[in-house]
Order: C-alpha cells, then structure tokens, then sequence
C-alpha cells in the first residue's frame, strides 16, 4: 500500500467512527483517491500525491505528501483547504466542525434530508460506499 492509499485508509476510517458516510473513489487517471462524506454534504477529500490540474477542482479538501503546509485559500467565493499528510487529524476536525455548523444551520432532520436527496440525485455506480 502506498502513502496515499494509508493516509485515504486512515482518514476514511476515522470518519466511519465518526459516524460519517463516506464513499470512494480513485482515480483511473492518476494516484488520487476521492472522499466524499455524507453524500457530499460535508464536501469531497481528494488524497494525493500531486497538485491538482486546475485551481478550480470542485474538491474542498486536499491532503497530501505534496502539501507542505496547512493553509486554506478563496477562489470564486469558496474556500478550499489544504493539508500535509500528516494533517489527517485536523482535516477531521474540520469536517467535524463543518458537519456541525450545517446542522446547527438547518438541522438534524434537514441535514439528513439533504444527504439522502443528494444520494439520489447524484447516483454515480463509481463511488464505492465504505
């Protein structure tokens, strides 16, 4: 297993124990491995080991050996993070913080709502559930 494999595994493993739904993806395309969490409620995780091929990849969340360190920058009014590999547990505290914003923000019960429309809407047979 590779590093960004073990650092997918680890991050994806922490969010189940969270309570997150997480669903995978890799890329055919290069070493990039695709987290996205609660139906993409919570955004998408892209674990990898080079920089993106655009700035304006629809990933809110980066993490990699590539990535010096944490920082978060504004493109088109969206942040987007960050993180060194080795970030794994304040990119979970991230999502955790956002999770609860969102439900603070529409709660509980929209929350979920939203997540499972969206399950619907973007049924993708590429995105493996965990």
């Amino acid at each position: 297993m590779n590093n960004i494999e073990l650092v997918a595994l680890e991050l994806q493993n922490k969010l189940l124990t969270q309570g997150f739904i997480v669903e995978r993806l890799k890329s055919n395309k290069s070493n990039s491995i695709y987290l996205k969490i609660d139906y993409g409620v919570c955004y998408i995780v892209r674990v990898s080991d080079h920089k993106e091929h655009t700035a304006y990849s629809r990933c809110t969340y980066n993490i990699g050996d590539y990535i010096e360190e944490y920082s978060k920058i504004e493109l088109d009014g969206f942040l987007k993070y960050f993180f060194p590999s080795d970030y794994v547990n304040l990119l979970v505290q991230n999502i955790i913080e956002l999770r609860k914003k969102k439900i603070k923000k529409i709660g509980k019960k929209e929350y979920k709502k939203s997540g499972v429309t969206k399950s619907k809407l973007k049924s993708d047979s590429r995105w493996e559930m965990m």
